[in-house]
């Protein structure tokens, strides 16, 4: 941080543990349920490819610099009980939180209760050009054949990809329960992060966790009517594809509007 007179307090990158708090950690006492355990998927792309182990050699030597640093002006024992047991708990808590919202999302795509499912909306933004642009060898084993032979008419959702359903939209994509699922890690737990990372309180509470457990709320009160739609068309034999956008001025040049909603 600069000081004035061109001298600096300390080094904030050589020392980053949690970075941008959106890599997926590993747990110690709790293992993730959902598709969120396979994170990153293969991925062979940096920073991509992340997954913070913060009980390793490394991390524990930039650790050790960062109580280093806080205890110029606080003691050693506050600095290291403040970051190992407010700022790492609080974020192992919140990646428990996302874990436990996708796997609510997983289920509802396992059991065909989003309504039109992948194969009939929209595709996942570029997701026609992604294994051109990156192939097999960035992408792994698991994500380039998706790519490659699904061109984005997949579910891709939750940590870090599926933050693009905030950019680009399209006839049937994203699912409410989708964005739900992203505000609640991408906007209110990340926002908490760096809350409880500056001892901002308000971001740490008001503004990061608490409005992470009410879209975690959302998503489950969101799954309960899905799956109550789901059994009483199920019942009434109703097949249910969604229906076509109604905005030609949005979306009348694009294929799912001219072709209909059985994109194959």
């Amino acid at each position: 941080m600069y000081q004035g007179g061109g001298k600096f307090g300390h080094n904030v990158t050589n020392k980053g543990i949690w970075r941008m708090g959106v890599y997926k950690p590993k747990q110690r006492n709790y293992e993730y349920k959902s598709s969120l355990k396979d994170a990153p998927y293969g991925i062979n792309v940096p920073p991509l490819n992340k997954v913070i182990d913060l009980d390793s050699p490394d991390n524990k030597a930039k650790r050790q610099k960062w109580i280093e640093t806080c205890s110029k002006c606080h003691s050693p024992r506050f600095a290291t009980i403040y970051l190992s047991q407010t700022l790492d708990e609080y974020m192992l808590l919140g990646w428990q939180k996302t874990d436990a919202t996708m796997a609510v999302v997983d289920g509802l795509f396992k059991d065909n209760c989003i309504v039109p499912g992948p194969d009939n909306r929209d595709p996942f933004w570029i997701g026609d050009k992604i294994a051109g642009i990156l192939g097999p060898e960035a992408l792994g084993p698991v994500l380039y054949p998706l790519f490659n032979e699904k061109k984005g008419y997949f579910p891709l959702y939750g940590p870090i990809l599926g933050t693009g359903h905030h950019y680009v939209t399209g006839p049937g994509r994203p699912n409410n329960v989708e964005l739900l699922l992203e505000e609640q890690w991408f906007g209110a737990f990340l926002r908490g992060y760096k809350g409880t990372a500056h001892a901002q309180q308000d971001y740490s509470w008001w503004y990061g966790w608490a409005p992470m457990i009410q879209n975690q709320a959302k998503v489950q009160d969101w799954a309960v009517q899905l799956r109550r739609i789901k059994a009483l068309e199920d019942k009434a034999g109703i097949k249910s594809d969604g229906t076509l956008p109604s905005d030609k001025m949005i979306y009348g040049n694009t294929p799912l509007y001219t072709d209909g909603l059985h994109r194959k």
